[in-house]
């Protein structure tokens, strides 16, 4: 189990359903998990191929 300072703020796209072929919830800007940061589809296919795994990401 990760302590406190060990846990992830993960980046991902809007919600889809487990095919990938349905939009469950596509609300963005606003507080919807434990710190997720939920992105718009184009942008988080951006991170996706632009940017590699582990890499530190500060947000201000």
């Amino acid at each position: 189990m990760l302590r406190e300072s060990e846990v992830a703020i993960i980046n991902h796209s809007i919600l889809f359903n487990a095919s990938g072929t349905e939009i469950i919830d596509d609300r963005l800007g606003m507080a919807l998990s434990h710190g997720c940061i939920r992105l718009a589809v184009e942008n988080a296919q951006w991170i996706y191929d632009n940017i590699l795994d582990k890499t530190t990401i500060i947000i201000n």
